[in-house]
C-alpha cells in the first residue's frame, strides 16, 4: 500500500507547487526531506484532513501565523482590512490543504485501481500543540522553507 512517505512527498510538491503558481508565494525553497518522527511541535495554525475507506489517515498543514496571514493577502485581490487578514487566515489554511490534497487523491494508486476515498472537512487547531506518535503506526513530517519560516506538513495513521 502507498500510504508511507511517497503519499507525502505528493502532498508536498503539490503544497509547493500550489503557494508558487496560485499564491505567488516564489521564495518557497523547492528541496525538502521527509522524515518518520515520533513527535511534532505544531506551529500557531495547524488544518488537518481526515481519509477513511480505502485509504486512512490524516494529513495536516502548520504554519505561523505571519505566513498564514500573507497566504491570505496573496489570495484576495483588493485592499482588505487587518481584521479581516486575521479572519481569514485560518479558512485560508484549511482551504490551502483542502485543494492540494483533493488534487493528489487521483494520483494515489489505489484511487487509481478503483478504490475509494472519503475526505473529511478541515479541522484547525490554533495553538501550539505537540503530538506524540504513542497511537499512531506512522508519522511522517516535511519541512519547507518560506522565508527563513518552516510550513510544516505532515501524515499520520
Amino acid at each position: 500500500m502507498e500510504l508511507d512517505s511517497n503519499i507525502l512527498k505528493k502532498l508536498t510538491i503539490r503544497t509547493i507547487n500550489y503557494l508558487k503558481q496560485d499564491l505567488g508565494m516564489n521564495d518557497i525553497n523547492n528541496s525538502f526531506n521527509i522524515e518518520k518522527v515520533d513527535s511534532i511541535k505544531y506551529k500557531e495554525l495547524t488544518s488537518f484532513i481526515s481519509l477513511s475507506m480505502d485509504i486512512k489517515g490524516t494529513f495536516f498543514i502548520s504554519v505561523n501565523n505571519a505566513i498564514s496571514k500573507e497566504m491570505v493577502e496573496n489570495f484576495i485581490y483588493g485592499e482588505v482590512s487587518e481584521d479581516v487578514i486575521d479572519e481569514l487566515a485560518s479558512e485560508n489554511l484549511s482551504e490551502t490543504l483542502n485543494v492540494v490534497v483533493g488534487n493528489i487523491l487521483s494520483e494515489i494508486e489505489i484511487i487509481k485501481n478503483g478504490g475509494n476515498v472519503d475526505m473529511s472537512t478541515p479541522t484547525l487547531v490554533e495553538d501550539n500543540s505537540i503530538l506524540i506518535d504513542k497511537n499512531y503506526d506512522i508519522l511522517y513530517v516535511c519541512k519547507i522553507i518560506y522565508k527563513n519560516e518552516e510550513i510544516i506538513l505532515g501524515y499520520f495513521i
